[in-house]
């Protein structure tokens, strides 16, 4: 059977993790800062599944973990010193 064969009468289209909005909500219950708003800005984030990341969104990012990376190491480099 091919792939063009093959009908998903439970597949709608929408994308699997978000139903289409583009957006996913992480919110803690009663932690959320605008319970009103679904899709406030500190619980949401961008689907990756329908909307990955750019070019540039993704070289950002990868700066943004090697900034980390290096700050982690250097504490646990000085932290292990003082010891």
């Amino acid at each position: 059977m091919s792939d063009t064969d093959y009908d998903d009468h439970y597949d709608d289209g929408e994308c699997w993790n978000c139903g289409g909005e583009g957006r996913v909500n992480h919110c803690i219950d009663g932690c959320c800062v605008d319970q009103d708003d679904p899709y406030c800005e500190y619980c949401s984030k961008r689907c990756d599944v329908c909307n990955p990341p750019t070019k540039e969104q993704q070289r950002r990012g990868d700066e943004l973990r090697q900034i980390l990376a290096d700050a982690l190491a250097e504490s646990l480099h000085t932290r292990g010193g003082e010891e």
